[in-house]
């Protein structure tokens, strides 16, 4: 089972659709020192997860 977002990831990798009442946590993992490019992206993500809050 898997988020709609993954088909196609990989061809043996088959989507499962379920009606769960939950979300599917993440992260991120990156360099102790990450290059400007990740840290771009890393404000990126932030200010999209707290604009959800």
């Amino acid at each position: 089972m898997a988020v709609p977002q993954w088909e196609g990831v990989h061809p043996l990798l088959k989507i499962l659709p379920v009606e769960w009442n939950h979300s599917i946590p993440f992260g991120l993992l990156h360099s102790p020192a990450p290059s400007p490019t990740v840290q771009r992206l890393i404000r990126a993500v932030a200010q999209v997860m707290n604009a959800k809050l």
